[in-house]
């Protein structure tokens, strides 16, 4: 996802769970300076650390959340802390959308964002 944004100039990214093995090169995973929510299920010790190491490469700002579970990926969105998932996901990107109103000089969309699907 990080590497095909760059291509595609995504405004912001969610990423759930990104898998990366402790030898992989972050050069290419940076970003170039999208926004980044990355969701990690934080009772599996190794894809917290994949998360955490690609929170501090990346270029851009960056919100790291451990949800309470060893679940990993869209999994996640179907067990327990799936709630806490969408209200995450949901206020990155409704912040996200205002901001980029604002950069663009035009008011807001009204109506806001919609619940994702649970």
């Amino acid at each position: 996802a990080l590497e095909s944004a760059a291509a595609t100039r995504a405004a912001a990214l969610v990423l759930l769970s990104p898998s990366l093995p402790v030898e992989q090169p972050l050069t290419g995973l940076r970003g170039t300076g999208e926004a980044k929510l990355i969701i990690v299920g934080g009772g599996d010790p190794t894809a917290r650390a994949g998360a955490e190491r690609l929170g501090r490469a990346a270029i851009g700002w960056v919100v790291l959340v451990n949800l309470p579970t060893a679940e990993q990926g869209t999994a996640m969105l179907r067990g327990a802390v799936a709630p806490h998932l969408s209200e995450h996901v949901v206020g990155f990107l409704a912040e996200q959308r205002f901001l980029a109103s604002r950069r663009s000089g035009r008011a807001p969309p009204i109506g806001g964002v919609s619940q994702i699907d649970r």
